[in-house]
């Protein structure tokens, strides 16, 4: 059934009003964050200090919540040491508790602008110079070095501050984009060998991202194999035989899913189909 004329237009306004007062909502709490003046929890990272509120973390993070409600944790200390925590994830976590999404936006540009394009600059004999643009956000090294990684890789590091601050929703947003980001673009090799080293152990509850690198890896068999730096050897699955066990099965199933979809195929050595 259709709505036409009026009827329609109603709708619509209805629909647009509802999508501001969202938008109103999300953003004014957004605002709340880092905001001293009602604040009642401290958040102490590496080189930053948040400003949270109980009524908002607590509900959202089983973690926090069983602190916050521990005998031993007084109003007047209100302040949670995370120094051994890497600044860049705690914002997203925290970024998610306040609005329920997160990303990489202003990291990306601020990496982007300092790669990116150069401003000309006239040094002090006269000669003009090319230097980088100055990036609106400054990153430390460590997030330099976070930022050169695949996009992936960011996410899993999100879904593992999930598990760690018992966030469920947030451990299911950073698998969608985990998926989302390795069926963008292909890891690297020596990227690939680091998630797999980081993602197969014996490690509970990362099974999403497991079954999301096993069918990025079987996507992608060809360029792991046998590209120009081919990682998947017998050597590499003697080594890690977690990763081993998955990846067979996981060739298993996708065997027998062409065999269903494609009567009378035949896989080749390869990844090749014949008849």
């Amino acid at each position: 059934m259709e709505l036409q004329g009026a009827g329609h237009s109603t709708f619509v306004a209805n629909l647009l009003s509802l999508h501001d007062q969202q938008y109103c909502v999300t953003k004014r709490i957004r605002e709340l964050l880092n905001n001293e003046q009602y604040s009642d929890l401290t958040i102490i990272c590496e080189n930053e200090t948040f400003h949270a509120h109980k009524n908002i973390v607590c509900t959202g993070s089983s973690y926090f919540d069983a602190a916050c409600n521990n005998p031993g944790f007084t109003e007047s200390q209100g302040t949670f040491d995370l120094r051994n925590s890497e600044t860049m994830f705690v914002k997203k976590v925290l970024y998610f508790l306040y609005t329920g999404d997160y990303n990489f936006d202003e990291e990306k540009k601020a990496y982007k602008d300092m790669k990116g394009p150069k401003s000309k600059k006239r040094s002090a004999n006269g000669e003009t110079v090319e230097a980088p643009a100055p990036p609106t956000k400054l990153l430390t090294e460590k997030e330099i070095k976070f930022m050169e990684n695949h996009p992936a890789y960011l996410h899993y590091r999100v879904y593992a501050e999930g598990e760690y601050f018992m966030i469920n929703d947030l451990k299911d947003k950073a698998a969608d984009y985990f998926k989302q980001a390795l069926l963008a673009k292909r890891i690297p090799p020596a990227q690939f060998v680091e998630m797999v080293q980081e993602i197969f152990t014996d490690r509970p509850n990362v099974e999403p991202l497991q079954d999301a690198l096993l069918a990025h890896c079987v996507r992608n068999l060809q360029y792991y194999q046998r590209g120009r730096q081919p990682v998947l050897t017998t050597e590499f699955l003697k080594q890690r035989p977690i990763f081993a066990n998955a990846f067979c099965l996981e060739l298993t199933e996708e065997y027998i899913r062409v065999l269903r979809d494609h009567p009378g195929v035949i896989l080749q050595p390869g990844g090749h189909l014949g008849r």
